[in-house]
């Protein structure tokens, strides 16, 4: 017979046996799948880099899926993701990419999405931008990505130089926003410069839409041979001849803005709203509490409030050669749902789903521009839609802008050469 001290170790062992089983058992009716994207989808679910977040475990409790990332940085994502729905078997089930990817030939390597919503509904799915959505969707209506981070961007506005001007308010109308602008720039009285705005070559496609016009159409017609266009750059060729822009302000990159911006030598900058931490850092910069935001606003000439700003966002698709399509499904739709869209985003992630803005938390952290930014949001969209040769569109289109607002050309003429060039890179004329 078992002794006392015998029966308690047989049950004790028996315990542990039992426990360990039933943990191999769980882990048996969990699915894993591999997931490619940025670090900072990574980043967005699983917390890590200060962010607060682990969803991982909520997603397990939910879907009953583990997720293995894949992630690579930029721009070897763009490559990478390339190669991948190249392949006639992959071992990724879900892929992030970014709004400029979805070309038409990227579209046919990927599954339409309008069976999965029909049937298993992605919740409160109209919260998310038409705008974003049509960027990821073709003409006939099919929809190839789910977007998971974007911000519309707002404007930036340092409140000592506008108080200095004698301006009480930042401007309401794209009219107002040039005229404040023009009227800021100048030199402090160290010597240093001040710039009335942040401009970029790419800048006067805002300025186009402003006056209700555009680079090119959904279908790919050419839009910036047109008026609003002609009016944008010719009003920036008047703001670089007057000094409100840099001279070299086709050399700045992001960084140089930047700097600029926190040494309070830049009245108004169009960015993404969590720029504002940036300005205010106590450590790098000399503007903190003097930054206001507000969206950006259209011409007095149109019918409507806000000029659409440029909205690179990623997206969550289901490649064609998707190793488990359901379960890539059931992961988009949990991180859409609201509740892990609002986690997410104090993770850092920024938010598609105009829920997340209307989160009582969320919006009391963010209050100095989470309104300006889910107003922008509605209106937002990529600068260019997705195609093979947009990247050489773009700086095609872009070297023509420099020429004409530094005076070596006329805009219509910079325009007309531009449409010359971009136009055999269009899809409808390969």
């Amino acid at each position: 017979m078992l002794s006392r001290r015998s029966h308690r170790l047989f049950f004790l062992l028996l315990t542990v046996f039992l426990l360990i089983t039933a943990g191999a058992l769980a882990q048996d009716d969990t699915t894993e799948i591999k997931v490619m994207s940025h670090p900072v989808h990574e980043s967005a679910v699983i917390g890590g880099a200060g962010a607060e977040v682990d969803l991982s475990p909520d997603l397990v409790e939910a879907t009953g899926i583990s997720l293995v990332w894949e992630t690579q940085p930029w721009p070897d994502i763009l490559e990478r993701t390339v190669r991948e729905l190249a392949l006639a078997d992959s071992d990724i089930s879900l892929m992030f990419l970014i709004s400029q990817q979805y070309s038409p030939q990227v579209r046919n390597q990927l599954m339409p999405l309008n069976d999965f919503l029909e049937s298993d509904p992605i919740e409160n799915f109209d919260g998310i931008a038409e705008g974003m959505l049509s960027f990821v969707s073709d003409s006939e209506g099919n929809i190839y990505g789910i977007p998971m981070r974007a911000y519309g961007p707002v404007l930036f506005y340092n409140t000592a130089l506008l108080e200095e001007a004698g301006i009480a308010e930042p401007p309401s109308t794209w009219e107002e926003y040039i005229a404040d602008a023009t009227a800021i720039a100048g030199r402090r009285d160290d010597g240093a410069r001040i710039y009335g705005m942040r401009f970029e070559p790419s800048s006067v496609i805002l300025g186009a839409r402003a006056y209700g016009g555009g680079l090119l159409s959904g279908d790919f017609d050419i839009l910036f041979t047109e008026e609003p266009m002609i009016q944008a750059i010719n009003e920036a060729a008047e703001l670089y001849a007057e000094g409100v822009i840099p001279p070299d302000f086709m050399n700045l990159v992001a960084d140089d803005w930047l700097t600029l911006e926190q040494n309070g030598q830049v009245a108004f900058a169009v960015r993404g709203p969590t720029y504002y931490s940036n300005l205010n850092d106590p450590e790098a910069s000399q503007v903190v509490g003097q930054i206001g935001v507000t969206t950006v606003p259209a011409s007095e000439t149109v019918d409507f409030d806000l000029a659409p700003g440029n909205a690179s966002f990623w997206s969550m698709s289901i490649p064609a050669n998707s190793a488990d399509p359901e379960a890539a499904w059931e992961v988009i739709k949990f991180l859409s749902s609201d509740m892990a869209a609002t986690e997410m985003a104090r993770n850092g992630n920024a938010p598609t789903k105009l829920s997340v803005y209307e989160d009582p938390e969320f919006a009391e952290v963010n209050a100095a521009w989470v309104d300006a930014a889910a107003q922008s949001l509605l209106v937002a969209k990529p600068d260019w839609p997705a195609f093979d040769e947009q990247s050489r569109a773009s700086d095609i289109f872009e070297e023509q802008v420099v020429l004409a607002i530094t005076g070596q050309k006329s805009a219509e003429e910079a325009m007309a050469d531009a449409a010359e060039l971009i136009a055999p890179l269009l899809p409808t004329n390969e």
